[in-house]
């Protein structure tokens, strides 16, 4: 039998420390190499999020463009509609009113083609008729006697043309309203007019009543002074008799005006002058009397009577208010009644 082999003893001083210290670096090793891992496949999913997220978004975008475009072309396709709505609408609009005014032309065309078709007397019929209503209308609504007269003269020569007996009396009738035309007075309006219109503008040179006179005004001083004593004396008993006078009035002595109230007292006038114009010419005879009467009472009162001008402008005032501007205006209805009657006798069946 062999022997054993004999028992090694551990050695004894650094080995036994070496070997836990490589165990611990090999373990620091091992650790650090599971980091790196671990990082390496956190930076691998982040990114593979990333690249899904950027896809989604992509993705996202273009459903969203594709949207957009689906949209624009919807409202493409609707504007024209739109538009095409409205346009008829107004085309619709625009037709009706051109259909009402068609049939109220046709409303005031149809009398026309009537008496057309009715022929020519009753075309001159239908002129006379108007003719008389428009006398009748030139008389009593603006006293136009003239244009009166000649309407109805013109009816009158319609009724000849036509040469038919029935309208004898209508005729007779006519001569008698026309006859009582010319007899009225005849009023010249424009000439009237001018007149009072140059009388007020005549009212700012008439003197007034209450104004200073002009012989009582200062005189201006002398350039040269008297040599003589008795020179001197002279002109002093003349400038002493200049401002002393006296004067016996019964009368109460009036104030002098202001020159506001003179002016006042003028516009006044002016006006009373011009609303008789007015009433001239709408043929109002009490308000042109009234007014005439006032400018009267102004000129009396405000004005200085004994002055040439004032004294012709009361006598043309007073000429004025006797004139008759509106005579009594005669009835013309007879004849136009008489052709109304007979019109219908004619067209009724």
């Amino acid at each position: 039998m062999s022997e054993p082999a004999p028992m090694v003893s551990p050695p004894t001083g650094a080995e036994p420390v070496r070997r836990p210290s490589r165990i611990w670096a090999f373990l620091v090793r091992l650790i650090r190499l599971a980091i790196l891992f671990g990082m390496i496949v956190a930076i691998a999913l982040l990114w593979q999020q990333v690249d899904d997220i950027n896809s989604i978004r992509a993705a996202f975008g273009d459903r969203l463009d594709e949207v957009r475009t689906r949209l624009a072309e919807t409202r493409a396709a609707q504007m024209p509609a739109t538009e095409l709505e409205r346009r008829l609408t107004v085309l619709q609009t625009e037709l009706d009113s051109t259909q009402e005014q068609a049939r109220a032309t046709a409303r005031q065309v149809e009398p026309v083609l009537e008496l057309l078709r009715q022929g020519r007397p009753a075309w001159y019929r239908a002129e006379a008729l108007y003719l008389m209503q428009m006398a009748n209308q030139a008389l009593q609504l603006r006293g136009d006697a003239p244009a009166a007269l000649r309407a109805l003269w013109l009816a009158d020569k319609n009724l000849e043309v036509l040469g038919d007996p029935r309208f004898l009396p209508v005729r007779e009738t006519l001569a008698r309203e026309m006859a009582m035309l010319r007899a009225l007075p005849t009023v010249d309006v424009p000439g009237i007019s001018l007149q009072l219109s140059t009388l007020a503008a005549g009212v700012e040179q008439w003197p007034l009543r209450h104004h200073v006179p002009s012989h009582w005004a200062a005189n201006p001083p002398q350039a040269e002074q008297a040599s003589r004593p008795a020179e001197l004396w002279g002109q002093f008993l003349a400038a002493m008799r200049q401002l002393i006078e006296i004067r016996r009035n019964e009368e109460p002595i009036a104030a002098l005006v202001s020159p506001e109230l003179e002016r006042l007292q003028r516009l006044h006038t002016i006006l009373q002058l011009q609303a008789a114009r007015l009433a001239l010419l709408q043929r109002d005879a009490d308000t042109f009397r009234r007014e005439l009467d006032s400018a009267l009472g102004s000129l009396s009162t405000y004005f200085d009577v004994a002055d040439p001008e004032v004294r012709s402008a009361r006598e043309q005032l007073e000429a004025l208010r006797e004139m008759p501007i509106d005579p009594k205006r005669p009835d013309l209805s007879g004849s136009l009644a008489q052709l109304r009657t007979l019109e219908a006798e004619m067209v009724m069946p």
